[in-house]
């Protein structure tokens, strides 16, 4: 089950190869290496509680990030309108693993999914973001020293036919990149 689990976390790479978007890849054996760590790594962090922290961004909000509480859950719930991020933090040992960051308003959806080293450094963040009808699905692949080793990605227009007529500047914007979980602005 729990692999089934971890088979979502890498929903936008078999998306990246789906046909009708604009795939771009570049692949090394590295990826398949880093995706079978991640794999032992989520699966056995999948056992546990995450942390959960969010932020909201309106008139009653500073914008930090603070623990999840149910009345900041309920916030975002109500008001579809408001900017807000929620992330999830899984450990092994002592050792942050998988981090779940969804950032969501009226326009605007991003999921990211970053797959930490038990050292603290980056391995693989699979991203997904939609806005403006079109979807950008994108993996990324990092060695210990934090150079992309692999890259799949694709950009495709939700509705069938409509991508040639969506200019490329209505691409959604990149969720930001932590290459460490000492990057990470709510741990």
């Amino acid at each position: 089950m729990l692999r089934l689990a971890f088979a979502s976390f890498l929903a936008p790479v078999l998306l990246a190869l789906a046909p009708g978007g604009a795939p771009d890849a570049i692949d090394t054996p590295a990826a398949a290496q880093i995706d079978s760590a991640c794999a032992g790594d989520v699966d056995q962090a999948l056992h546990g509680a995450p942390r959960s922290f969010a932020r909201v961004f309106g008139s009653f909000a500073d914008g930090r990030w603070h623990p999840l509480v149910a009345a900041t859950t309920q916030r975002i719930a109500r008001d579809p309108n408001i900017y807000s991020e929620v992330a999830q933090a899984w450990q092994v040992d002592d050792s942050v693993v998988l981090v779940q960051i969804s950032a969501r308003s009226l326009e605007l959806r991003a999921e990211s999914s970053y797959c930490f080293r038990r050292s603290g450094t980056l391995a693989r963040v699979v991203e997904s973001s939609t806005g403006t009808e079109v979807r950008d699905d994108e993996a990324r692949y990092f060695d210990e020293g934090g150079t992309l080793v692999a890259r799949h990605s694709a950009f495709y227009a939700l509705t069938p036919g409509a991508l040639p007529t969506i200019s490329p500047d209505f691409k959604p914007s990149t969720p930001t990149l932590y290459l460490s979980v000492h990057d990470l602005p709510f741990l």
